[in-house]
């Protein structure tokens, strides 16, 4: 039966799950090991690099900017919130493209089926 499209979404879903359940096994025994500097760490036949995750931070931006370098780097842009609360649904449909889809594998409850 695994050559049935009900198949391969089972087969699908299930590898979903277990990639999920990998990632965090994986983070928890990372976890396990306490906390590293920024560094690589030899490990065999593996580095473990550590290196800090960044991201432009507007609050920090405005704190350690002068005002002058601060204002150089604002700039306006449209925002969706407000093209959705302001447009209407059909209006703001019209500023919409597609990228691409969304494929999600729901399982069946009893409440459902």
């Amino acid at each position: 039966m695994e050559g049935t499209f009900e198949g391969q979404i089972r087969k699908a879903y299930w590898l979903r799950e277990q990639a999920k359940d990998c990632a965090e096994r994986a983070n928890e025994i990372l976890d396990s090991l306490g906390e590293f500097s920024t560094g690589k760490y030899p490990a065999g036949e593996f580095i473990f690099k550590v290196t800090p995750t960044v991201r432009f931070n507007a609050a920090e931006a405005q704190q350690n900017l002068t005002p002058e370098e601060f204002t150089s780097i604002l700039k306006p842009a449209p925002n969706a919130a407000l093209a959705k609360a302001l447009l209407g649904e059909e209006r703001y449909k019209a500023t919409q493209k597609v990228y691409g889809q969304t494929r999600e594998i729901i399982p069946v409850t009893d409440e459902e089926g």
